[in-house]
């Protein structure tokens, strides 16, 4: 393994001129549509990158779980821990919300300033680190889990907003769900 020049964009996003601001947004824009637009190996499920059980910190522990067979399949473990709460209608509730149709897309899953970095001076994006979560995850999740990596700093989320779809319900839903 080697290093890799640059430093994170959090560091760099503040003393940044604004045309270097409009490079890093274009260049982390691309790279987003290139990982998206990877073809997902056959029979399509939801898992690590290698074909094993999907792993994210946001999934009850962050301790690996199975590929799932499809988002519907995805969905129900999600809403899975509301069935702990005395209001069981609370479960048919979130699962309603919960649309299983958004396709499967290659996601880094850990998505925030410290894990992109750039030239400061010019806004080239020099790589993309922290990887372990990466995998084949439904076309919101890049989305709802870049909230998290830097969610009270304006910059973050207006970026996000800027290079992703924006997909606000299901941030809404996943919200809620942290609760449980």
């Amino acid at each position: 393994m080697s290093a890799i020049a640059g430093c994170s964009l959090s560091n760099a996003w503040p003393c940044m001129k604004e045309e270097s601001r409009r490079a890093a947004q274009a260049d982390l824009e691309r790279y987003l549509q290139k990982l998206r637009a990877l073809t997902p190996p056959t029979p399509v499920y939801i898992r690590s990158c290698i074909g094993r059980p999907a792993y994210d910190h946001r999934l009850s522990n962050g301790s690996p779980r199975r590929p799932f067979a499809s988002e519907a399949d995805f969905n129900d473990f999600l809403v899975a821990p509301v069935t702990r709460c005395p209001k069981k209608e609370l479960v048919n509730h979130y699962r309603r919300q919960l649309a299983d149709d958004h396709g499967v897309v290659f996601t880094h899953a850990d998505l925030c300033g410290e894990h992109i970095l750039v030239e400061q001076s010019t806004g080239s994006t020099t790589g993309l680190i922290d990887w372990e979560m990466t995998g084949w995850w439904p076309a919101y999740w890049e989305y709802t889990k870049s909230w998290y990596g830097n969610k009270y700093q304006p910059w973050w989320t207006d970026l996000i907003a800027s290079v992703l779809s924006p997909h606000e319900h299901e941030l809404r839903i996943e919200e809620d769900l942290q609760k449980f």
